[in-house]
């Protein structure tokens, strides 16, 4: 049975392997979707859904980390019959660092690699949670974050009820994310790639460092235009930037 929170845009069913996609904090599996035309055929992306949101929006968002990566380990469990990356956004980039450790630590299939994308090694998450927009921001602070530097759709700008529904969901989800906890262990063993916008202001060499850091596989940076969304452009079409999927005519520069 399809866990509700596992969405295959479109099905691939003849597909050799899975790019597994966890969004950001707020966000549903839309920004996503366009993916589906850039990665091959052979690749099927599946777009984890959280409660909250979509077509689970009448399920109550999670409260802490426990029930969020809970949510998101049931989900992505039913998902690992096929070789796959795993790829995470922001605070998605977190849950999939944690669901990367609790397959390895269980003797589940693992990643061919990790992909985290504008986020904050999960060794240093304490002082990511200082950093807009965070969970005791007004509502007028996270308007103005979400606007400004968030993926906002344009319609909720203009709908006060949905642009409430996306500032609770937001908020929500950063308190979920402000209870995480980093639990000190052994590197991974998988080969993470890190990826990120030459102007998002979180970003710098310690954050990179970091990340490389938390692997004894093989490790990347991809520098790419932009800031913590990047550009439209690159955003569109942003698994071309993937090492892992071996994509012609990559984008960005590598470090």
């Amino acid at each position: 049975m399809t866990h509700p929170g596992i969405v295959r845009w479109p099905p691939r069913p003849d597909a050799r392997r899975r790019l597994i996609c966890c969004g950001f904090s707020g966000g549903g599996t839309v920004p996503f979707r366009d993916w589906a035309d850039v990665v091959s055929a052979d690749v099927e992306l599946v777009l984890l859904c959280l409660p909250g949101r979509e077509d689970r929006f009448p399920e109550p968002a999670a409260e802490d980390w426990a029930g969020l990566f809970g949510d998101a380990l049931a989900a992505v469990s039913t998902v690992l019959d096929k070789p796959y990356d795993l790829f995470g956004h922001s605070m998605g980039a977190l849950v999939a660092y944690e669901l990367t450790a609790h397959f390895e630590r269980t003797g589940s299939r693992t990643p061919d690699a990790l992909i985290v994308s504008s986020c904050e090694a999960p060794s240093n998450w304490a002082h990511h949670l200082t950093v807009p927009p965070t969970a005791g921001d007004t509502d007028a602070e996270l308007e103005q974050w979400i606007t400004s530097s968030g993926k906002l759709d344009p319609v909720l700008r203009e709908e006060p009820e949905l642009l409430e529904l996306a500032l609770e969901l937001l908020r929500a989800d950063l308190c979920a994310a402000a209870t995480y906890r980093y639990a000190a262990g052994p590197p991974l063993r998988t080969p993470v790639e890190f990826v990120h916008g030459v102007d998002d202001p979180d970003v710098d060499d310690e954050v990179v460092a970091r990340w490389r850091a938390a692997t004894s596989g093989g490790f990347t940076a991809t520098r790419l235009p932009g800031g913590h969304f990047y550009t439209e452009r690159d955003w569109s079409r942003l698994p071309a930037a993937f090492v892992s999927l071996a994509f012609d005519g990559k984008i960005g520069a590598h470090a």
